[in-house]
């Protein structure tokens, strides 16, 4: 004769081991679904804040930039022409244009940047993270070793 307490015992542990099952791929799934990427395809305005410099002069500038950039499989690629100084247009001859290139890894941004400035060339990085259609973090640049915080909105 059969036990049937080792039967239902049995049956026991099958239907936990399925919903333990269930769970973990419900859990796995739900890892790495993909989410929506933002599109930063576009035009933007983005403001440079200088709060750390080698030349003081340089401290409390904000720096106001058009921006244009596109986005391909995670890859970064724009440009961006500095447009006012504290809130100041700049005369055509004083503009600069700055090259960036880098990565979108979920909601972070890190882009390497080159300005084109009068006198030399200067390089430096931008580190964000997007939120709809704001950019926000900090840069560093070699234009006497100047760091600060970034804002970028969406124009279109």
């Amino acid at each position: 004769m059969k036990d049937k307490s080792f039967t239902n015992e049995e049956g026991k542990y099958t239907k936990i081991g399925t919903i333990v099952g269930i769970v973990a791929l419900i859990i796995t799934v739900w890892q790495i679904w993909p989410t929506s990427k933002p599109n930063l395809d576009g035009e933007w305005k983005l403001t440079t804040e200088v709060t750390q410099s080698n030349y003081s002069a340089y401290i409390g500038k904000k720096i106001e930039w058009k921006m244009f950039i596109s986005e391909n499989q995670n890859i970064i690629k724009g440009t961006a022409e500095k447009i006012k100084i504290n809130g100041k247009e700049l005369e055509s001859k004083n503009k600069t244009c700055l090259q960036l290139e880098g990565s979108l890894k979920g909601e972070n941004i890190v882009l390497s940047i080159s300005e084109n400035g009068k006198l030399r060339t200067t390089t430096g990085i931008i580190q964000a993270k997007i939120v709809s259609d704001i950019i926000e973090g900090t840069f560093s640049q070699t234009a006497a070793n100047s760091m600060g915080k970034v804002l970028a909105e969406r124009i279109d």
